[in-house]
């Protein structure tokens, strides 16, 4: 997707929603109580970090981007073609 981009960047508004997942985050912040969970805990800090590059880069070229819960998700959306629609770039 991130290769391809480019050509949806150059005529259209892309908005990209990535929907988050919860449990890597209470993952990422459990205090280790054994070997096993410091490497689920490293693993998950890991993928969290990717997560947020692949979405820079996305920004970087021009996407809206954002990571949302699956609570948040329909506000989050609607809040940022707001804000789309409100810097006229539709």
């Amino acid at each position: 997707m991130r290769r391809h981009i480019g050509l949806l960047t150059r005529r259209h508004v892309v908005l990209c929603a990535a929907l988050s997942d919860y449990e890597l985050y209470k993952l990422a912040e459990k205090r280790p109580q054994e070997p096993r969970d410091l490497y689920e805990r490293t693993v998950a800090a890991e993928l969290l970090r990717d997560r947020q590059m692949a979405l820079a880069a996305l920004r970087q070229r021009g996407v809206v981007a954002f990571d949302a819960t699956p609570d948040n998700l329909s506000p989050a959306l609607l809040n940022h073609y707001l804000e789309i629609k409100a810097r006229a770039r539709l």
